[in-house]
């Protein structure tokens, strides 16, 4: 058809970090990278089959993933793109954080400290395993300090590396995982999760 772009109408009005059906506080990406996207279906994601991505990415073929029941902007993916020939902004805002964060990485002095806030930001989980993979080479033998609200980033890391954070009566208090908390979850991890399951279980609190 040699068409220029191809929009898409569906229940949702783009896509998710996650399905908002099911994940009341899913992301919508305003962009998103034909290889990311692509991904996301293989991994299972509803909202478009691989064989769409493919083609359309075959074809460069620019598409939009917007609501049939709303007059909503939704989310536009692209071709992979080249920085002296096409706009940075065209690249998806997961790509975009990967990115700077890789920089940041390998540009930073090996004296210094590394700080990462909140690296699951804008990524989807199979994109964040493959970072997760990237900082832990980069940081190897260095400090790092990474917030976290994600448990696919707290089972990547040691019991012994976590320090928990809270805030009670307006102070904000930090903490290691004390011997026992540490022995316990070496045990669940064994018998039947991750340490990002055991830590948002709700076992802390109790």
């Amino acid at each position: 058809l040699k068409a220029d772009r191809c929009d898409i109408f569906t229940d949702v009005d783009g896509v998710y970090t996650s399905d908002p059906r099911i994940v009341p506080k899913a992301r919508k990406l305003r962009k998103i990278g034909y290889e990311e996207v692509l991904e996301m279906a293989s991994l299972g994601a509803k909202v478009l089959h691989s064989r769409c991505v493919e083609l359309a990415m075959k074809y460069k073929v620019r598409t939009q993933v917007l609501s049939s029941f709303e007059d909503i902007e939704g989310t536009e993916y692209f071709f992979l793109v080249s920085l002296d020939e096409v706009s940075i902004g065209l690249l998806s805002d997961g790509t975009l954080r990967t990115l700077a964060i890789l920089i940041d990485l390998i540009n930073l002095n090996p004296s210094t400290t590394i700080i990462i806030e909140e690296p699951e930001t804008q990524i989807h989980p199979g994109m964040l395993a493959k970072l997760l993979n990237e900082i832990e080479a980069y940081t190897f033998g260095r400090n790092l300090i990474l917030s976290t609200h994600s448990p696919q980033v707290v089972a990547w890391t040691s019991p012994e590396n976590i320090n928990l954070v809270h805030r009670k009566d307006g102070q904000t208090f930090v903490r290691k995982l004390d011997e026992d908390e540490i022995h316990n979850v070496i045990e669940y991890i064994s018998d039947e999760g991750d340490l990002g399951e055991w830590i948002y279980s709700g076992i802390l609190d109790e």
